[in-house]
């Protein structure tokens, strides 16, 4: 179905899984070593920080390892874990947010 773009669909979800990473831990270190930042707003900035890290690895690692390890299978468990962290991760921005 994806043919010749099937690698090049996968490398560019995992750049960008990569970017998320990496512009979500700068912003949690940076706040977590300011100690004038530690404030509200930055604490809500940080949450909403972790959870945006669980959204990603819950998806991208699945779809990754999908179309560049050509993994075909999910298993089981490993769907009902990330199905939960999935949600966790919108029960904790519903919990923050309100």
């Amino acid at each position: 179905m994806l043919g010749n773009n099937q690698k090049l669909l996968g490398f560019l979800i995992l750049i960008t899984y990569m970017l998320i990473l990496l512009g979500n831990g700068i912003n949690l270190c940076i706040i977590s070593t300011n100690r004038h930042l530690h404030k509200l707003m930055y604490i809500l900035i940080c949450n909403l920080a972790v959870v945006d890290i669980m959204f990603s690895s819950t998806c991208c690692t699945t779809m990754i390892s999908v179309l560049l390890a050509e993994i075909k299978t999910v298993s089981y468990y490993s769907c009902i874990s990330r199905t939960y962290f999935y949600h966790l991760g919108d029960i904790t921005v519903c919990m923050a947010l309100s």
